[in-house]
């Protein structure tokens, strides 16, 4: 089972690593699908995402954390 804070520093490293990937696709793919932002509108929109799918991510991970401690999910790796 993975603690808290374990659950925690695995996601924010996760979505670091999305972030910088996200911004730098969105500059390119946007202008492709005509969609024209500047840097500051991709970092603003990639901010909101970002924060987004962490808590959801957290959330996500503490609720089959709580599962498996319940026993009403079985997970062997």
């Amino acid at each position: 089972m993975q603690s808290k804070s374990g659950s925690l520093i695995e996601v924010v490293s996760g979505k670091a690593v999305g972030f910088i990937l996200a911004i730098c696709l969105s500059l390119y793919i946007f202008p492709v699908i005509g969609i024209y932002l500047d840097v500051t509108q991709v970092i603003e929109v990639t901010i909101f995402f970002t924060l987004f799918s962490l808590v959801r991510e957290y959330i996500w991970r503490r609720f089959f954390n709580w599962l498996m401690t319940k026993g009403y999910f079985q997970c062997h790796i």
